[in-house]
């Protein structure tokens, strides 16, 4: 699938997706302009991913944080994702507000796995971290 990208003033984000792994990259501020276009995009993207399971990856080392109005709109996409089959999520992230923002994402959905076992330095890792778990994945 193609990139799909949106740039403002205060930050951009990319959507692509790769086997069955959603992969956004946020840079910069975070604002509810960036979050409506990464929503409109991720539909999209989904109608792409051919099993009930798939898995995201945040590559996220250049974002800053965001804005309040984008953090609620995230919630929501949080659990739009977890309701659309998003089984395992990883992060790369270095902001310490942006990670402590995805913790507080993470516990509106109630994922229980601490967020210090799917943060990661790099990409790579992070991929392969959800790939690894996807190939295993058996629904309860």
């Amino acid at each position: 699938m193609s990139e799909l990208f949106y740039k403002n003033q205060f930050g951009s984000v990319s959507l692509t997706i790769e086997d069955n792994i959603m992969v956004a990259q946020f840079k910069g501020a975070i604002s509810s302009g960036i979050v409506s276009y990464f929503i409109k995009a991720s539909e999209v993207a989904l109608s792409k991913i051919k099993t009930p399971h798939w898995g995201y990856v945040s590559y996220s080392e250049q974002a800053d944080a965001a804005t309040p109005d984008a953090l609620k709109e995230l919630f929501i996409v949080g659990q739009n994702f977890h309701n659309a089959g998003c089984v395992k999520s990883a992060y790369v992230l270095k902001s310490a507000i942006a990670i402590s923002q995805v913790k507080k994402l993470r516990d509106s959905i109630n994922v229980t796995e601490p967020l210090s076992d799917v943060l990661f330095d790099e990409i790579k890792g992070a991929h392969q971290f959800v790939s690894e778990y996807l190939k295993s994945y058996q629904p309860n």
